[in-house]
Protein backbone atom coordinates (compact mmCIF):
# COMPACT_ATOMS: atom_id res chain seq x y z
CA UNK A 1 0.00 0.00 0.00
CA UNK A 2 2.80 2.69 0.89
CA UNK A 3 4.35 1.42 -2.47
CA UNK A 4 1.21 2.27 -4.73
CA UNK A 5 1.03 5.77 -2.88
CA UNK A 6 4.84 6.84 -3.64
CA UNK A 7 4.36 5.04 -6.65
CA UNK A 8 1.50 7.66 -7.46
CA UNK A 9 2.78 10.51 -5.78
CA UNK A 10 6.33 9.87 -8.32
CA UNK A 11 3.90 9.64 -10.62
CA UNK A 12 1.82 12.93 -9.92
CA UNK A 13 5.59 15.07 -9.86
CA UNK A 14 6.98 14.22 -13.30
CA UNK A 15 3.69 15.09 -14.69
CA UNK A 16 3.98 18.35 -13.17
CA UNK A 17 7.65 18.35 -14.68
CA UNK A 18 6.54 17.71 -17.94
CA UNK A 19 4.01 20.50 -17.98
CA UNK A 20 6.18 23.01 -16.54
CA UNK A 21 8.95 21.68 -19.56
CA UNK A 22 6.03 22.06 -22.02
CA UNK A 23 5.16 25.73 -20.55
CA UNK A 24 9.11 26.79 -20.58
CA UNK A 25 9.36 25.41 -24.09
CA UNK A 26 6.38 27.41 -25.02
CA UNK A 27 7.35 30.86 -23.77
CA UNK A 28 11.10 30.15 -25.15
CA UNK A 29 9.10 29.92 -28.86
CA UNK A 30 7.19 32.82 -28.12
CA UNK A 31 10.21 34.99 -27.29
CA UNK A 32 12.17 33.26 -30.51
CA UNK A 33 8.89 34.23 -32.59
CA UNK A 34 9.66 37.78 -31.28
CA UNK A 35 13.58 37.81 -31.53
CA UNK A 36 12.94 37.08 -35.39
CA UNK A 37 10.20 39.76 -35.78
CA UNK A 38 12.32 42.60 -33.93
CA UNK A 39 15.04 41.35 -36.82
CA UNK A 40 12.82 41.22 -39.39
CA UNK A 41 12.26 45.09 -38.53
CA UNK A 42 15.93 46.18 -37.92
CA UNK A 43 16.76 44.65 -41.20
CA UNK A 44 13.51 46.44 -42.76
CA UNK A 45 14.80 49.87 -40.94
CA UNK A 46 18.46 49.53 -42.14
CA UNK A 47 17.20 48.49 -46.07
CA UNK A 48 15.06 51.70 -45.41
CA UNK A 49 18.33 53.52 -44.13
CA UNK A 50 20.06 52.67 -47.45
CA UNK A 51 17.86 53.60 -49.72
CA UNK A 52 17.81 57.14 -48.46
CA UNK A 53 21.20 57.30 -48.33
CA UNK A 54 21.52 55.87 -51.90
CA UNK A 55 18.46 58.63 -52.90
CA UNK A 56 20.75 61.64 -50.90
CA UNK A 57 23.98 60.38 -53.10
CA UNK A 58 22.03 60.27 -55.94
CA UNK A 59 20.60 64.33 -55.66
CA UNK A 60 24.04 65.81 -54.48
CA UNK A 61 25.41 65.04 -58.05
CA UNK A 62 22.40 66.57 -59.47
CA UNK A 63 22.24 69.64 -57.34
CA UNK A 64 25.70 70.88 -57.90
CA UNK A 65 24.72 72.95 -61.38
CA UNK A 66 21.98 74.07 -58.93
CA UNK A 67 24.49 76.65 -57.21
CA UNK A 68 22.05 79.17 -56.77
CA UNK A 69 20.18 77.37 -54.25
CA UNK A 70 22.57 76.66 -52.09
CA UNK A 71 19.83 76.84 -48.76
CA UNK A 72 17.77 74.68 -49.96
CA UNK A 73 20.64 71.85 -50.23
CA UNK A 74 21.66 72.89 -46.59
CA UNK A 75 18.35 72.42 -45.63
CA UNK A 76 18.50 69.30 -47.56
CA UNK A 77 22.00 68.86 -45.97
CA UNK A 78 20.37 69.11 -42.70
CA UNK A 79 17.15 67.19 -43.03
CA UNK A 80 19.96 64.48 -44.40
CA UNK A 81 21.34 64.96 -40.93
CA UNK A 82 18.28 64.75 -39.04
CA UNK A 83 17.38 61.67 -41.12
CA UNK A 84 20.84 60.36 -39.86
CA UNK A 85 20.55 61.04 -36.61
CA UNK A 86 17.63 59.45 -36.52
CA UNK A 87 18.37 56.45 -38.11
CA UNK A 88 21.18 56.18 -35.90
CA UNK A 89 19.14 57.32 -32.75
CA UNK A 90 16.56 54.07 -34.06
CA UNK A 91 19.52 52.02 -34.97
CA UNK A 92 21.05 52.41 -31.57
CA UNK A 93 17.51 51.58 -29.77
CA UNK A 94 16.98 48.19 -32.24
CA UNK A 95 20.84 47.33 -31.04
CA UNK A 96 19.89 47.82 -27.84
CA UNK A 97 16.37 45.74 -27.70
CA UNK A 98 18.21 43.32 -30.05
CA UNK A 99 20.63 42.95 -27.26
CA UNK A 100 17.95 42.95 -24.61
CA UNK A 101 15.86 40.45 -26.27
CA UNK A 102 19.60 38.38 -26.74
CA UNK A 103 20.12 38.65 -22.99
CA UNK A 104 16.70 37.62 -22.86
CA UNK A 105 17.15 34.85 -24.89
CA UNK A 106 20.77 33.96 -23.26
CA UNK A 107 18.76 34.22 -19.75
CA UNK A 108 15.65 32.12 -21.24
CA UNK A 109 18.34 29.31 -22.85
CA UNK A 110 20.30 28.74 -19.17
CA UNK A 111 17.24 29.00 -17.32
CA UNK A 112 15.73 25.87 -19.70
CA UNK A 113 18.97 24.27 -19.43
CA UNK A 114 19.16 24.24 -15.83
CA UNK A 115 15.54 23.81 -15.80
CA UNK A 116 16.12 20.28 -17.85
CA UNK A 117 19.14 19.49 -16.10
CA UNK A 118 17.34 19.35 -12.87
CA UNK A 119 14.41 18.05 -14.72
CA UNK A 120 16.67 15.10 -15.59
CA UNK A 121 18.07 15.26 -12.05
CA UNK A 122 14.51 15.07 -10.54
CA UNK A 123 13.59 12.51 -12.76
CA UNK A 124 16.92 10.22 -12.30
CA UNK A 125 16.31 10.89 -8.82
CA UNK A 126 12.68 9.75 -8.95
CA UNK A 127 14.07 6.30 -10.79
CA UNK A 128 15.89 5.92 -8.17
CA UNK A 129 13.62 6.31 -5.44
CA UNK A 130 11.79 3.67 -7.69
CA UNK A 131 14.59 1.14 -7.77
CA UNK A 132 14.93 1.39 -4.03
CA UNK A 133 11.20 1.17 -3.97
CA UNK A 134 11.41 -1.79 -5.94
CA UNK A 135 14.44 -3.03 -3.95
CA UNK A 136 12.95 -2.78 -0.81
CA UNK A 137 9.83 -4.80 -1.31
CA UNK A 138 11.82 -7.54 -3.11
CA UNK A 139 14.52 -7.36 0.32
CA UNK A 140 10.69 -7.58 2.22
CA UNK A 141 9.12 -9.96 0.21
CA UNK A 142 12.50 -12.38 0.74
CA UNK A 143 12.44 -11.22 4.56
CA UNK A 144 8.55 -12.52 4.36
CA UNK A 145 9.64 -16.05 2.90
CA UNK A 146 12.82 -16.53 4.73
CA UNK A 147 10.88 -15.48 8.16
CA UNK A 148 8.11 -17.98 6.65
CA UNK A 149 10.54 -20.61 5.91
CA UNK A 150 12.39 -20.24 9.28
CA UNK A 151 8.17 -20.84 10.41
CA UNK A 152 7.99 -23.49 8.76
CA UNK A 153 11.16 -25.66 9.44
CA UNK A 154 10.62 -24.59 13.49
CA UNK A 155 7.25 -26.34 13.17
CA UNK A 156 9.17 -29.57 11.37
CA UNK A 157 11.52 -29.36 13.95
CA UNK A 158 9.30 -29.01 16.99
CA UNK A 159 7.23 -31.56 15.54
CA UNK A 160 10.29 -33.59 15.10
CA UNK A 161 10.94 -33.25 19.09
CA UNK A 162 7.35 -33.80 19.82
CA UNK A 163 7.32 -37.25 17.93
CA UNK A 164 10.91 -37.96 19.94
CA UNK A 165 9.58 -36.95 22.72
CA UNK A 166 6.68 -39.79 22.66
CA UNK A 167 9.35 -42.39 21.03
CA UNK A 168 11.26 -41.34 24.46
CA UNK A 169 7.84 -41.96 26.45
CA UNK A 170 7.05 -45.09 24.92
CA UNK A 171 10.42 -46.34 25.48
CA UNK A 172 10.87 -45.70 29.02
CA UNK A 173 7.19 -47.42 29.01
CA UNK A 174 8.33 -50.22 27.53
CA UNK A 175 11.28 -50.31 29.77
CA UNK A 176 9.40 -49.89 33.03
CA UNK A 177 7.46 -52.60 31.52
CA UNK A 178 10.38 -54.81 31.09
CA UNK A 179 12.18 -53.99 34.34
CA UNK A 180 8.50 -54.74 36.26
CA UNK A 181 8.46 -58.24 34.12
CA UNK A 182 11.80 -58.78 35.28
CA UNK A 183 11.42 -58.02 38.68
CA UNK A 184 8.00 -60.05 38.82
CA UNK A 185 9.99 -63.10 36.56
CA UNK A 186 13.09 -62.81 38.84
CA UNK A 187 10.74 -63.22 41.78
CA UNK A 188 8.82 -65.97 40.87
CA UNK A 189 12.01 -67.53 39.88
CA UNK A 190 13.68 -66.54 43.38
CA UNK A 191 10.71 -68.01 44.95
CA UNK A 192 10.10 -71.20 43.46
CA UNK A 193 14.23 -72.06 43.82
CA UNK A 194 13.55 -71.02 47.65
CA UNK A 195 10.62 -73.15 47.96
CA UNK A 196 12.32 -75.99 46.30
CA UNK A 197 15.44 -75.37 48.28
CA UNK A 198 13.01 -75.39 51.28
CA UNK A 199 11.62 -78.75 50.36
CA UNK A 200 14.86 -80.12 49.87
CA UNK A 201 16.16 -78.80 53.34
CA UNK A 202 12.96 -80.24 55.18
CA UNK A 203 13.65 -83.44 53.19
CA UNK A 204 17.26 -83.08 54.42
CA UNK A 205 15.91 -82.64 58.13
CA UNK A 206 13.59 -85.70 57.44
CA UNK A 207 16.96 -87.18 56.79
CA UNK A 208 19.12 -86.16 59.55
CA UNK A 209 16.19 -87.02 62.07
CA UNK A 210 16.15 -90.76 60.38
CA UNK A 211 20.32 -90.50 60.66
CA UNK A 212 19.61 -89.54 64.10
CA UNK A 213 17.37 -92.50 64.51
CA UNK A 214 19.32 -94.94 62.82
CA UNK A 215 22.56 -93.85 65.03
CA UNK A 216 20.23 -94.45 67.94
CA UNK A 217 19.85 -97.92 66.49
CA UNK A 218 23.61 -98.16 65.73
CA UNK A 219 24.36 -97.19 69.22
CA UNK A 220 21.49 -99.35 70.62
CA UNK A 221 22.27 -102.13 67.77
CA UNK A 222 26.30 -102.08 67.51
CA UNK A 223 25.81 -104.61 64.62
CA UNK A 224 24.15 -102.84 62.37
CA UNK A 225 27.26 -100.41 62.73
CA UNK A 226 28.66 -100.64 59.28
CA UNK A 227 25.03 -99.89 57.71
CA UNK A 228 24.89 -97.14 59.92
CA UNK A 229 28.20 -95.92 58.52
CA UNK A 230 27.18 -96.62 54.72
CA UNK A 231 24.08 -94.58 55.65
CA UNK A 232 26.37 -91.51 56.91
CA UNK A 233 28.39 -91.90 53.93
CA UNK A 234 25.67 -92.02 51.59
CA UNK A 235 23.89 -88.71 54.12
CA UNK A 236 27.38 -87.15 53.52
CA UNK A 237 27.55 -87.29 49.88
CA UNK A 238 23.95 -85.98 49.73
CA UNK A 239 24.42 -82.99 51.49
CA UNK A 240 27.42 -82.35 49.86
CA UNK A 241 25.40 -82.52 46.43
CA UNK A 242 22.96 -80.37 48.53
CA UNK A 243 25.63 -77.75 49.38
CA UNK A 244 26.78 -77.49 45.73
CA UNK A 245 23.18 -76.96 44.61
CA UNK A 246 22.79 -74.41 47.14
CA UNK A 247 26.05 -72.49 45.91
CA UNK A 248 24.73 -73.07 42.63
CA UNK A 249 21.60 -71.03 43.43
CA UNK A 250 23.46 -68.84 45.07
CA UNK A 251 25.81 -67.80 42.27
CA UNK A 252 22.56 -67.75 40.04
CA UNK A 253 20.67 -65.30 42.36
CA UNK A 254 24.13 -63.37 42.15
CA UNK A 255 23.68 -62.77 38.41
CA UNK A 256 20.29 -62.30 38.60
CA UNK A 257 21.16 -59.51 41.06
CA UNK A 258 23.61 -58.22 38.86
CA UNK A 259 20.94 -58.49 35.80
CA UNK A 260 18.49 -56.37 37.64
CA UNK A 261 21.65 -53.76 38.63
CA UNK A 262 22.50 -53.69 35.12
CA UNK A 263 18.69 -53.13 33.75
CA UNK A 264 18.53 -50.55 36.37
CA UNK A 265 21.82 -48.84 35.51
CA UNK A 266 20.18 -48.79 31.96
CA UNK A 267 16.94 -47.71 32.68
CA UNK A 268 18.92 -44.69 34.60
CA UNK A 269 21.07 -44.00 31.72
CA UNK A 270 17.84 -43.91 29.47
CA UNK A 271 16.08 -41.79 31.56
CA UNK A 272 19.64 -38.65 31.74
CA UNK A 273 19.69 -39.04 27.96
CA UNK A 274 15.71 -38.63 27.93
CA UNK A 275 16.30 -35.41 30.27
CA UNK A 276 19.48 -34.16 28.01
CA UNK A 277 17.60 -34.40 25.39
CA UNK A 278 14.99 -32.30 26.88
CA UNK A 279 17.53 -29.77 27.63
CA UNK A 280 18.71 -29.89 24.03
CA UNK A 281 15.28 -29.45 22.97
CA UNK A 282 14.99 -26.48 24.77
CA UNK A 283 17.95 -24.94 24.10
CA UNK A 284 17.49 -25.42 20.30
CA UNK A 285 13.97 -24.11 21.04
CA UNK A 286 16.02 -20.92 22.79
CA UNK A 287 17.63 -20.25 19.76
CA UNK A 288 15.35 -20.43 17.51
CA UNK A 289 13.52 -17.93 19.34
CA UNK A 290 16.20 -16.38 19.48
CA UNK A 291 16.99 -16.44 15.46
CA UNK A 292 13.34 -15.31 15.12
CA UNK A 293 13.90 -12.00 17.29
CA UNK A 294 17.33 -11.30 15.90
CA UNK A 295 15.56 -11.16 12.00
CA UNK A 296 12.88 -9.19 13.26
CA UNK A 297 15.15 -6.93 14.88
CA UNK A 298 17.34 -6.36 11.94
CA UNK A 299 14.35 -6.65 10.07
CA UNK A 300 12.93 -3.77 11.81
CA UNK A 301 15.91 -1.21 11.87
CA UNK A 302 16.21 -1.88 8.02
CA UNK A 303 12.51 -0.72 7.20
CA UNK A 304 13.98 2.88 9.36
CA UNK A 305 16.76 3.08 7.92
CA UNK A 306 14.75 2.70 4.72
CA UNK A 307 12.14 5.31 5.78
CA UNK A 308 14.74 7.62 6.75
CA UNK A 309 16.55 7.81 3.78
CA UNK A 310 12.63 8.10 1.62
CA UNK A 311 12.21 11.00 3.87
CA UNK A 312 15.50 12.68 3.12
CA UNK A 313 15.46 11.97 -0.96
CA UNK A 314 11.88 13.19 -0.73
CA UNK A 315 12.55 16.07 1.44
CA UNK A 316 15.50 17.20 -1.32
CA UNK A 317 13.01 16.51 -4.05
CA UNK A 318 10.73 18.96 -2.63
CA UNK A 319 13.46 21.92 -1.83
CA UNK A 320 14.57 21.32 -5.42
CA UNK A 321 11.05 21.65 -6.58
CA UNK A 322 10.35 24.64 -4.61
CA UNK A 323 13.37 26.09 -6.27
CA UNK A 324 12.52 25.20 -9.77
CA UNK A 325 8.98 27.04 -9.12
CA UNK A 326 10.98 29.95 -8.04
CA UNK A 327 12.85 30.29 -10.72
CA UNK A 328 10.07 29.29 -13.60
CA UNK A 329 8.02 31.96 -12.02
CA UNK A 330 11.38 34.61 -11.43
CA UNK A 331 11.21 37.59 -13.88
CA UNK A 332 14.83 37.76 -16.03
CA UNK A 333 16.87 40.10 -14.99
CA UNK A 334 17.73 43.02 -17.25
CA UNK A 335 21.61 42.97 -18.21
Amino acid sequence: MAGETQAQAISEILGWLEQQLRQVREEHSRSNALLDQVQRQVHELADDVNVAERAVREIDPKLVPFKGVPEKIRELEEDAEHTRQSISGTRAETENALRLLRAEAEYDRQERAEMSRRTEAATSQLGLLAADVAQVQSQSSQLSQTMQTLLERQREVLARVDQFGLRLERAIEVNRDLEERLREVLAHEVEDRFDVVFERLQVVGEMVKRNEEMIAQAIAEKTIRDDVLQEIGVWREQHGRIDARLNVLEELGDRLLGTADKLHAEITLLEGRHQGLGERVAGIRRDIAEVVDHVREEFAKYNQMMEKQRRKQIQVLEQELREMKFHSFRPPEEP
